[in-house]
């Protein structure tokens, strides 16, 4: 058996993920991180004091087995979503019809597991109404998202457990980790002095300032956005609030024990640099000598990264894997080579340029080709990638 282990960047990791499931004899791990405090998840995270279930949720919903005789009423529980004008009373009666197991039966995939974990969400939701009197706001909420808060009460708040008994429930074949379960707040400094207080703010930023670096915090500092503090002062508060985050002792043992490690595609900003803020996980990845050890770099560029080229990619992920040690590193310690897209096909797509004179300090191998998705320009090709990768680690499955 071949383990790999993806840190996963968000849509940019979906073709990747789905060509992987195709392969006989390949263990995949998908590495993610829960700060996503958007809209529905926001709610959910502020009501229920945990951490974001999007990313999670999203990849879940990726490696539902094709195979499985219940996929298409799993399928659609992924999909189910409360309406936005939906009220709190109107919310709670469509639950409790799903647990009752009469009016979505021939619906949604809820055995006798989902059953509990919505009845603990519902109980938490009614304590909260009646002794706080405070409503969730269901608006455009996520079934899933319900069904997590209900596992993350069942399971005493422990969030890794929560994903791996989801994980379980939902018979998937690979595996699904969060880099950390500590409870922490992206926030973003810009270029230009001025702060996106919420990890929401950094993914629909829209504008050509560059994001000077980002902070885990131990609290959201969102309530502090009116307030129009002084630069000075706003800088202070992030360095006060500004916190380490632990490594998981389960995601140490994937990396130490991978045969493959891949640094997808994606948002880097939102989804990859937080992760590689992980203290220990730089020393993790370079313990690990015998992995072949890839970086694939977008395709299309975002708002996160305006004007980034490709070297812009790999220094980035360099300089947050390096952040929170002391210790020297290589780009060697962590990419062995970088699989860069070298064709232009569409107008509509931003490219990413590629810039090769500023390789000189990289060591990793760069791999031209066209990587690019004909049917979705802008994206990566996952067969491509796959072969490519399989090819390089002398490594050759059939599907």
């Amino acid at each position: 058996m071949t383990n790999i282990l993806i840190f996963n960047g968000g849509r940019g990791a979906k073709n990747l993920i789905l060509e992987l499931q195709k392969f006989n004899n390949l263990r995949m791990t998908s590495i993610v991180n829960a700060y996503d405090d958007g809209k529905s998840t926001g709610k959910i995270r502020e009501f229920f004091d945990m951490l974001g279930p999007s990313d999670i949720r999203k990849t879940m919903e990726l490696m539902l087995p094709k195979t499985d005789k219940h996929y298409k009423l799993k399928n659609n529980t992924f999909k189910f979503r409360f309406n936005k004008n939906i009220k709190y009373q109107e919310a709670i009666i469509i639950i409790k019809k799903i647990i009752s197991g009469k009016d979505y039966a021939n619906e949604l995939f809820i055995d006798l597991k989902i059953k509990k974990f919505l009845y603990y969400f519902l109980e938490f939701c009614e304590y909260k109404k009646k002794i706080i009197n405070k409503k969730l706001n269901f608006s455009d909420s996520s079934l899933m998202n319900c069904i997590f808060a209900g596992a993350f009460l069942y399971t005493k708040r422990d969030f890794d457990l929560t994903i791996e008994t989801l994980c379980k429930t939902f018979n998937l074949q690979h595996q699904i980790l969060v880099n950390s379960p500590q409870n922490k707040f992206l926030t973003a400094l810009r270029l230009n002095g001025k702060i996106l207080y919420t990890e929401a703010e950094i993914v629909e930023l829209r504008s050509s300032v560059k994001i000077k670096n980002i902070y885990l915090l131990d609290q959201s500092i969102k309530s502090l956005k009116e307030k129009q503090l002084s630069p000075k002062s706003e800088l202070k508060l992030l360095n006060f609030f500004q916190s380490n985050i632990n490594l998981s002792v389960k995601v140490k043992e994937e990396i130490l024990k991978a045969n493959i490690i891949i640094y997808s595609a994606g948002t880097q900003h939102s989804s990859l640099y937080p992760t590689y803020l992980t203290s220990g996980l730089a020393d993790s990845i370079k313990k690990n000598q015998k992995a072949y050890k890839f970086f694939i770099t977008n395709i299309g560029a975002d708002y996160e990264t305006p004007r980034y080229k490709t070297s812009d990619y790999i220094k980035g992920a360099f300089k947050y894997l390096t952040k929170t040690s002391n210790k020297n590193f290589n780009y060697k310690d962590f990419f062995d080579y970088n699989l860069i897209n070298k064709t232009y096909s569409n107008k509509k797509v931003n490219y990413v340029k590629h810039d090769p004179e500023n390789f000189d300090k990289i060591q990793s191998k760069i791999i031209l080709d066209n990587y690019e998705s004909l049917e979705y320009p802008g994206q990566h090709n996952g067969e491509k990638l796959v072969k490519t990768i399989l090819q390089i680690s002398n490594l050759l499955y059939e599907k």
